[in-house]
C-alpha cells in the first residue's frame, strides 16, 4: 500500500458514514415485515412486528449507497486515489463471496436476511463498501476525528439509555422516546406490553447484551485511547472522560462475558503498542481507574436491589480477571525481556514462539482456574452444580417414531412405546405387554403399570393449528403430530418433520461449556465442509444448523425446540454463511493488518495513540467474536474502524489543502 496524498476531506463528504456510527446504531422504531415461504418453516405465522434491526438495515443501505456516490464523484474529480493494495484484493473476494452467495442461495432471505436479524446480503455488500471506504478516509487524520468524535458523542446517548434501563427505567417504552418509536395510538399502553431491559444485562437498543458488550468495549477503548493522548484541551478531556465512564457502565450493565474478554484484548493491544503515552499518562490512569472500581461497586448494589439481591458479577468474571492479568503480565513482560533487543525479522519470529507459549499456556490454565473460580462463586463443583440441575431429569437413549408408535429408550435402558393405531392408544413395553391407562381426563393418558406411572401421553390441539391434532409425551418433551399418514415428530411450524442426527466435532461430553456454544459449535463444523467456495446465503445458518436434535438438547438440558438461528461465532457465521473462501479473505485481512502493526509499532519503534487505539478496537471486536455473532445494530462501526485503521497504518499523513480555486496551496 502506498503512502498517498489527497484533497483535505471535508466533513460534509463523511457525513453518511458519520450517520451510519453515529445514528444507526441508535435506532429503534417498529417495522412490520411479512415473513417468507422459507421462513414459515420455522417461524409459524406471516406477520412480524420488528423494533431493533429492520430499520437499522433499512437505514444502513440508504447512507452507504449515499456515501458510495460522494466517493465516486470525487474519484471522478480526481480528488482522492483509488486504493491498490492486499486489502482491495480481500475485501474483493470478500464481497463476490457475499454476492454469489445471495445469488445461488436455495433460501429466498439470502439478499434481505432472516426475520429479526436483517443481515442478509446487501446489509453484508454494505460493510464491504464501508470497510472500502474508510481504508481511504483513513489516510488523514481530520476523517479519523470526526468519525471517533462522532462515535464517541453517540456512545453517551447510547450508555445514558442503557444505564436508565439498569436502574429500571425504560426509555424506550415509558420514557420521551417512545413517541419515536412506536404509533401514537400505543404510545400510554406500550410500557406494559414491551420491555427491552432484562435482569440478564443492559441492551440500549442493540438488541442483545453481549451486542451491548461488543459494542461497549470497543467504545470503553476508544475514549480511553483519547484519554491517553497528551495534546487534548480541557474541554475535549472532559468530553473523553464522560464518554468513557458512560461506556465502562454499559459493558459492565451488559453482563457480557464476551465484551468482557474483547475489552481485555483491546488493552493488551494498547499495552503492546502504546506503551509510552501510557507510561506519560500514568497519573491520569490512576483516577480513572478508581472511577471503574466505584463504578463497578455502585452497579452491583443497584444490580442488587432491582433483581432481589442477584450477583452482577458473574462467575466467568473471575476467570477472564485472572486471564486479564495473566495477558497483560505476559505483555509487560514481553516488553520488559525484548525491548532492548534489535528490532529486526528474528525477534518478529521470537515474538510469535513468545505469542504462541502464551496461548498454550492460557489453554492449559483453563479447565483448573474454572474448577477454583466455580467453587468459590457457588460454593460447590462444577459436577455438583450439574447434577443438581439434572435432579429428576432422566436422560434419553433413544426416541424413535414410526407411523404407528411413540418409542421411547432411556439412558439405563428402560423402554416404552406409545401406540396410536385405529383410534386406539397403547402403552406397550420391549415385549409389546400392555401396560393399561388411567384416564383421569379425557385426552390424558397415565400409563396404569406401576413402574411406568412417570409417563402419560396427551391427545391436544395447538392454538394456530386447531384442525390438527397432536400427541405429547411430557416426560420428555416430546411432541408429535397425529394424522392420516401416521406419527411423525412435529417440527416448528406444526408440520411432520423427523429427529435430526447430525455429524459432530468435538466438546463431547462438554456441550454445556460457553453457555451450550459447545453445543452449537460441534454441530456447525461439520458443516462446513458443505461451504467451500460458496456458502449456504447471507443469514441462512438457520436452514443449515440441525434444529431437531431431540434427544443430545434434551440430555443436555436445552430446550428441546429452541431454534438456532446464528452460531454464536462470527467465523463460523461466515463460513457457513458465504463460505470458508470468505472466511480466509477476512482473516487474511486481519492477520495483514496485525503483522503491519507488529513491524510498524513494535519492531519500528513508531507510536500513535490514536492509531494504537483504532487497532485495539479493531481486535477487541475480532475476539469478543469468538464467542458473538455479526449483527447490525454493531458491526457497521467494526468495518469502519477496522478500514480507518488499515488506512491509518498504511497511509496516514496531512492531506495537502487545495485553494477555493482548486489549486494546490
Amino acid at each position: 500500500m502506498k503512502n498517498i496524498r489527497d484533497r483535505e476531506v471535508k466533513w460534509q463528504e463523511l457525513l453518511p458514514l458519520a450517520l451510519i456510527i453515529g445514528i444507526v446504531p441508535l435506532l429503534f422504531r417498529v417495522q412490520t415485515y411479512q415473513r417468507t415461504l422459507d421462513e414459515a418453516v420455522y417461524y409459524p405465522g406471516t406477520g412480524f412486528n420488528d423494533l431493533y434491526s429492520l430499520i437499522k438495515a433499512k437505514a444502513l443501505i440508504f447512507f452507504t449507497l449515499l456515501a458510495l456516490g460522494i466517493f465516486l464523484y470525487q474519484l471522478a474529480k480526481k480528488r482522492i486515489h483509488l486504493e491498490k493494495s492486499l486489502y482491495t484484493v480481500f475485501a474483493g473476494v470478500y464481497g463476490l463471496a457475499i454476492l454469489f452467495s445471495s445469488l445461488l442461495s436455495p433460501y429466498d432471505i439470502a439478499f434481505n436476511g432472516l426475520t429479526d436479524r436483517f443481515e442478509g446480503g446487501w446489509v453484508l455488500l454494505s460493510y464491504v463498501a464501508i470497510f472500502f471506504l474508510c481504508i481511504h478516509y483513513g489516510r488523514q487524520r481530520k476523517a479519523i476525528d470526526v468519525f471517533t468524535h462522532t462515535l464517541m458523542a453517540s456512545s453517551i446517548l447510547m450508555g445514558f439509555f442503557g444505564f436508565l434501563q439498569y436502574v429500571g427505567y425504560d426509555p424506550y417504552t415509558e420514557g420521551f422516546l417512545r413517541y419515536f418509536a412506536f404509533p401514537r395510538e400505543v404510545w400510554s399502553t406500550v410500557g406494559e406490553s414491551v420491555k427491552t431491559s432484562f435482569e440478564t444485562g443492559v441492551v440500549g437498543s442493540l438488541y442483545n447484551p453481549n451486542f451491548m458488550g461488543s459494542y461497549a468495549a470497543m467504545m470503553t477503548l476508544l475514549s480511553l485511547g483519547y484519554v491517553l493522548k497528551v495534546n487534548s484541551s480541557k474541554k475535549q478531556e472532559i468530553f473523553y472522560i464522560i464518554a468513557n465512564l458512560v461506556s465502562f457502565s454499559a459493558l459492565v450493565g451488559s453482563r457480557s462475558s464476551a465484551g468482557l474478554i474483547g475489552f481485555s484484548a483491546g488493552m493488551i493491544i494498547m499495552v503492546l503498542f502504546m506503551p509510552k503515552a501510557l507510561k506519560k499518562s500514568g497519573k491520569r490512569l490512576v483516577p480513572l481507574i478508581l472511577a471503574w472500581l466505584a463504578m463497578v461497586i455502585v452497579m452491583i448494589l443497584i444490580y442488587a436491589k432491582m433483581w432481589n439481591g442477584n450477583r452482577l458479577i458473574q462467575q466467568d468474571y473471575l476467570t477472564l480477571f485472572v486471564y486479564f492479568l495473566y495477558f497483560v503480565g505476559a505483555s509487560i513482560l514481553y516488553r520488559y525481556i525484548f525491548n532492548r533487543r534489535e528490532k529486526n525479522k528474528a525477534l518478529l519470529a521470537i515474538s510469535f514462539a513468545f505469542a504462541g507459549l502464551v496461548l498454550i499456556g492460557a489453554a492449559l490454565l483453563y479447565s483448573p482456574l474454572q474448577s477454583v473460580t466455580h467453587q468459590l462463586y457457588y460454593g460447590e463443583s462444577q459436577a455438583e452444580r450439574k447434577a443438581e440441575d439434572m435432579k429428576g431429569r432422566e436422560k434419553l437413549q433413544n426416541v424413535v417414531i414410526t407411523p404407528q408408535q411413540i418409542q421411547i429408550t432411556e439412558a439405563d435402558g428402560d423402554y416404552i412405546a406409545f401406540e396410536i393405531k385405529d383410534n386406539t392408544v397403547k402403552a406397550l413395553d420391549a415385549e409389546g405387554n400392555n401396560l393399561g391407562f388411567n384416564n383421569s381426563e379425557a385426552g390424558h393418558y397415565q400409563v396404569k403399570d406401576q413402574a411406568y406411572q412417570d409417563y402419560e401421553l396427551v391427545l391436544t390441539k395447538i392454538h394456530g393449528a386447531e384442525d390438527q391434532m397432536f400427541a405429547l409425551v411430557p416426560k420428555f418433551d416430546i411432541w408429535v403430530v397425529v394424522d392420516e399418514m401416521g406419527l411423525a415428530y412435529k417440527g416448528r411450524n406444526h408440520k411432520p418433520d423427523q429427529i435430526d442426527s447430525p455429524a459432530r466435532f468435538g466438546f463431547q461430553g462438554r456441550e454445556s461449556i460457553f453457555t451450550y456454544r459447545g453445543y452449537i459449535w460441534s454441530r456447525t463444523i461439520p458443516l462446513l465442509k458443505k461451504h467451500v467456495l460458496l456458502g449456504a446465503g447471507p443469514d441462512c445458518f438457520v436452514f443449515e444448523f440441525p434444529q431437531y436434535e431431540h434427544i443430545t438438547k434434551w440430555n443436555i438440558n436445552q430446550p428441546t425446540y429452541l431454534l438456532y438461528d446464528k452460531p454464536h461465532n462470527w467465523y463460523l457465521q461466515m463460513g457457513i454463511n458465504t463460505g470458508l473462501l470468505s472466511l480466509l479473505a477476512v482473516l487474511a485481512m486481519g492477520f495483514l493488518l496485525l503483522f503491519q502493526s507488529i513491524k510498524k509499532y513494535m519492531l519500528g519503534g513508531q507510536e500513535d495513540p490514536v492509531t494504537a487505539t483504532l487497532l485495539a478496537m479493531v481486535f477487541a471486536y475480532a475476539a469478543a467474536s469468538i464467542f458473538n455473532d455479526s449483527v447490525i445494530s454493531v458491526a457497521p462501526i467494526f468495518w469502519m474502524i477496522f478500514g480507518l485503521a488499515v488506512g491509518a497504518v498504511n497511509g496516514l499523513k496531512q492531506a495537502k489543502k487545495t485553494s477555493k480555486k482548486g489549486k494546490k496551496s
